[in-house]
């Protein structure tokens, strides 16, 4: 009777776990998982194998049980509780049944949905072919600088940006600001950036040809975002040399590994918004310029070099004409997060350069000087939040000459009040030996709205 009681004890355990297996696969499994409710098919199949086996071993135990039993009486207990494990074998199986037609049902209702959810994938790829990514800068700023703008409230920026996709290896990038122009109601085409990736990689080494008018690779502060500099404007000697940041032209960029990148070019000689080329054909007198660059990154670190050489075309205004001229610029830069201590950061840039001063007036002593310029920025975020900044620039136009450096400081206040909202505070100073008065200041409190 000991036999009887543990193959008993031993068949409704086997039995209980079989049939709770089965339940926590089914009430686990997915309904929107093809591949899982086929994992659950097959272990369906498997548990009522079992099934059957354990049925098959009942009845031989039943027999079994039956010839050893040694009174009627036992005999009798062990064909009643060998019946009854029967019986519950027979339910199991029934309900695995059910549950097998439920899994049918649930194939079924997958193999439907099939064909929404292609419909519904490719309506997300063609929604991803277009991409956002406007900020408007509201402002107040208040200054004594000579010939600056007046103190009152402006829009700065309004900048509109999308990126258009193509295919996987092709697309272009267009901005325009519409707050431009002595009353910031005029439309200016910024950015017409077209993009081929000639070898494209997923770990950033490949090569990509970019093409149009676009931001210059020169340093870092040329092509880092206006919503992304902690100071309201750039640096005085790039927006002198380099107004509006942007040149027409193309040029190849090619990932050597996932931390290092080399770049070459060829450009029209000005940039966009240059003095001497505003409001005249692109091309003037068909003058080019080349660049050509190397960039090591990381998230902590980015350190870069950068060189631009071409002609400035003569220029001509009213009955004078300044001279062609050449056009040399080398750029080092480099940017680390984390100086001392985690929160820290510095940003600093230096130029070396030979070019003249653009202007909207001509003159035949006009040449091409040795010039330099620098700058450093020095941040600390003190949390999420809030951030300080401070920067110090100068810029010397001509190396040969005294007494004709700018120098410029300043302190900047952060307030993040979102990821896509902030409030910058800034108070500067500027040293012009050029201008009457010499020392000025310029005072923002800027609201930018970001998407």
């Amino acid at each position: 009777m000991d036999i009887a009681r543990q193959w008993r004890l031993g068949t409704v355990v086997a039995m209980g776990l079989t049939f709770a297996l089965s339940v926590s696969l089914y009430a686990q499994q997915s309904p929107l998982s093809t591949e899982r409710a086929v994992r659950l098919k097959n272990a369906l199949q498997t548990t009522k194998q079992q099934v059957a086996k354990l049925r098959q071993k009942s009845q031989q135990q039943q027999l079994l049980l039956t010839s050893l039993a040694p009174s009627a009486e036992e005999e009798g207990e062990a064909v009643s509780s060998s019946s009854d494990i029967l019986q519950r074998l027979e339910e199991i199986e029934a309900r695995l049944e059910e549950m097998q037609e439920s899994i049918r049902d649930i194939q079924g209702w997958i193999e439907g949905q099939n064909e929404s959810l292609m419909v519904m994938a490719n309506d997300i790829t063609e929604l991803k072919r277009f991409r956002a990514g406007n900020y408007v800068q509201f402002q107040y700023r208040d200054t004594n600088e000579p010939g600056g703008t007046p103190d009152a409230f402006a829009l700065r920026r309004f900048r509109i940006s999308q990126t258009n996709v193509v295919d996987p290896r092709t697309s272009m990038r267009l901005t325009f600001d519409v707050a431009t122009g002595t009353d910031t109601l005029q439309a200016q085409l910024r950015d017409a950036q077209l993009i081929y990736d000639i070898e494209p990689s997923d770990v950033k080494v490949g090569v990509q040809l970019l093409l149009g008018q676009q931001p210059l690779p020169l340093g870092y502060e040329l092509e880092r975002s206006s919503a992304d500099r902690e100071f309201p404007e750039r640096t005085f000697a790039n927006r002198t040399m380099f107004n509006g940041e942007r040149g027409r032209g193309l040029y190849l960029r090619y990932g050597t590994s996932m931390n290092s990148l080399v770049h070459i070019g060829v450009w029209d000689a000005l940039t966009f918004n240059d003095p001497e080329q505003r409001g005249r054909a692109p091309g003037v007198a068909s003058r080019l310029a080349v660049s050509a660059g190397f960039r090591l990154y990381s998230t902590i670190y980015d350190f870069g070099i950068s060189y631009f050489a071409g002609k400035r075309p003569a220029f001509t205004a009213g009955n004078q004409t300044s001279p062609e001229v050449d056009r040399r610029f080398l750029f080092v830069d480099g940017s680390y997060i984390g100086l001392l201590v985690p929160n820290l950061f510095v940003r600093a840039e230096a130029m070396f350069g030979k070019d003249r001063v653009p202007s909207t007036t001509a003159n035949p002593n006009r040449t091409a000087k040795d010039m330099t310029a620098w700058h450093v920025v020095l941040g600390y975020n003190l949390s999420s939040r809030n951030q300080l900044a401070l920067r110090y620039e100068q810029f010397d136009a001509d190396r040969d000459s005294v007494g004709n450096t700018v120098y410029g400081y300043g302190a900047a206040y952060i307030y993040y009040i979102n990821p896509g909202a902030r409030v910058t505070a800034a108070y500067e100073v500027f040293f012009d030996p050029s201008r009457t008065p010499n020392r000025y200041h310029v005072t923002t409190l800027r609201l930018q709205f970001r998407m």
